[in-house]
């Protein structure tokens, strides 16, 4: 993480203390654990769920008639 993201995380935190008070940081922060808990167990279930997840890529010759794109030169 950048120093602009721990910035604007304590902007965000500092917010959060005046307009819920003290007291209400724990519960806050209790909410976005279980969140991210549930989010990590499901994403397995969801990746084997998922048909695009099991499309295997081929890197071969490229398809006739299309040509790759021209890669930019350094001078």
């Amino acid at each position: 993480m950048g120093p602009d993201i721990l910035i604007v995380l304590v902007v965000v935190l500092g917010i959060l203390v005046i307009a819920r008070g003290p007291k209400m940081l724990p519960r806050i922060g209790e909410a976005l654990g279980r969140t991210v808990k549930t989010a990590r167990e499901e994403i397995p279930s969801a990746m084997k769920d998922d048909p695009i997840a099991d499309v295997k890529v081929v890197h071969g010759d490229p398809a006739p008639g299309s040509e790759p794109p021209e890669r930019p030169t350094v001078s």
